[in-house]
């Protein structure tokens, strides 16, 4: 395999096609089985010349950003999950246009966007959970520090969802 890399330009990305569908056919044999989705993160993996691979094994892909919908919408070719961290007023309108689901990241985010719901009723809309627990040992990597954006701690719910 080594030899083989030497004949590509340095760089380059080099993707393993025959590897890359062996691992795609684990994860469609485990959604089956488990009858969950599973989603590409274009945060992490975002090598658009693929997604017509991936879209044979995968239920979707996932966004965090106006421009991943857009590489969702565009590239993959299905609206994406979107959680964003931060949602912005103005382009509120062009994610839902782009979104099958929307996840927000407090009940404030919740609040302010909420009016957008009874105009969208194919998209589905949930609000994120954080576990308050990370087996993350650097602590800029714990989701669940004090002052974390990700997610609303179960205590701060209240007892019964918001409506919509």
């Amino acid at each position: 395999m080594l030899d083989a890399l030497s004949s590509f330009p340095n760089p380059a990305y080099v993707l393993d096609e025959l590897q890359l569908i062996s691992n795609l056919e684990v994860l469609q044999d485990l959604q089956e089985k488990a009858g969950v989705s599973i989603l590409c993160a274009l945060k992490g993996y975002s090598m658009w010349s693929s997604f017509p691979l991936l879209k044979r094994y995968l239920a979707g892909a996932t966004s965090s950003s106006l421009n991943e919908v857009k590489l969702c919408f565009e590239e993959y070719g299905t609206k994406a999950h979107s959680c964003f961290v931060v949602y912005l007023e103005e382009e509120f309108e062009e994610v839902l246009s782009m979104s099958s689901h929307i996840t927000f990241n407090s009940l404030h985010q919740y609040e302010k966007f909420k009016h957008h719901i009874p105009n969208y009723p194919e998209v589905k809309f949930a609000i994120r959970i954080n576990p308050d627990y990370s087996g993350a040992e650097v602590e800029k990597y714990n989701t669940c520090m004090v002052g974390s954006r990700f997610g609303v701690l179960a205590e701060d719910m209240g007892e019964s969802l918001p409506e919509g």
